[in-house]
Protein backbone atom coordinates (compact mmCIF):
# COMPACT_ATOMS: atom_id res chain seq x y z
CA UNK A 1 0.00 0.00 0.00
CA UNK A 2 1.30 3.28 -1.05
CA UNK A 3 1.82 6.04 1.87
CA UNK A 4 -0.43 8.92 1.38
CA UNK A 5 1.76 12.11 1.20
CA UNK A 6 0.16 15.88 2.45
CA UNK A 7 -0.58 18.11 -0.29
CA UNK A 8 -0.07 22.12 0.52
CA UNK A 9 -3.17 24.21 -0.70
CA UNK A 10 -2.74 27.30 -1.97
CA UNK A 11 -5.49 29.06 -1.27
CA UNK A 12 -5.48 32.10 -3.49
CA UNK A 13 -5.17 29.87 -6.46
CA UNK A 14 -7.49 27.80 -5.64
CA UNK A 15 -10.18 30.50 -5.35
CA UNK A 16 -8.84 31.71 -8.47
CA UNK A 17 -9.56 28.49 -10.13
CA UNK A 18 -12.51 28.31 -8.73
CA UNK A 19 -14.01 31.35 -10.24
CA UNK A 20 -12.35 30.59 -13.46
CA UNK A 21 -14.54 27.45 -13.57
CA UNK A 22 -17.61 29.04 -12.83
CA UNK A 23 -17.11 31.50 -15.28
CA UNK A 24 -16.71 29.59 -18.37
CA UNK A 25 -19.48 26.84 -16.93
CA UNK A 26 -22.04 29.70 -16.70
CA UNK A 27 -20.66 31.12 -20.23
CA UNK A 28 -20.69 27.76 -21.94
CA UNK A 29 -24.29 26.87 -20.31
CA UNK A 30 -22.82 23.94 -18.29
CA UNK A 31 -24.61 25.78 -15.23
CA UNK A 32 -27.24 28.18 -15.20
CA UNK A 33 -29.04 30.40 -12.49
CA UNK A 34 -32.67 30.17 -12.70
CA UNK A 35 -33.74 34.07 -11.53
CA UNK A 36 -30.91 35.27 -14.05
CA UNK A 37 -31.67 37.37 -17.27
CA UNK A 38 -28.35 36.61 -18.83
CA UNK A 39 -27.22 33.19 -17.80
CA UNK A 40 -30.44 30.85 -17.99
CA UNK A 41 -31.29 27.53 -19.40
CA UNK A 42 -31.69 27.32 -22.66
CA UNK A 43 -35.18 25.37 -22.67
CA UNK A 44 -36.37 28.77 -20.79
CA UNK A 45 -35.85 30.75 -23.79
CA UNK A 46 -37.20 28.53 -26.28
CA UNK A 47 -41.24 27.77 -27.22
CA UNK A 48 -42.66 24.63 -25.89
CA UNK A 49 -42.63 22.19 -28.93
CA UNK A 50 -46.88 21.94 -28.91
CA UNK A 51 -46.83 25.47 -29.66
CA UNK A 52 -44.33 25.59 -32.19
CA UNK A 53 -46.73 24.50 -35.10
CA UNK A 54 -49.46 26.92 -34.63
CA UNK A 55 -46.83 29.98 -34.51
CA UNK A 56 -45.15 28.68 -37.75
CA UNK A 57 -48.47 28.73 -39.79
CA UNK A 58 -48.71 32.25 -38.52
CA UNK A 59 -45.84 33.35 -39.96
CA UNK A 60 -46.74 32.41 -43.45
CA UNK A 61 -42.88 32.30 -44.13
CA UNK A 62 -41.38 30.02 -46.48
CA UNK A 63 -38.10 29.96 -44.07
CA UNK A 64 -39.36 28.77 -41.40
CA UNK A 65 -40.56 25.72 -43.08
CA UNK A 66 -38.25 22.91 -44.35
CA UNK A 67 -38.32 22.49 -48.54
Amino acid sequence: MMPVTQVALNDARYEFWLYHQLAKRLRTGDIYIDDSLQHRRLADESVPPDQCAPLLAQMDSDIAWPP
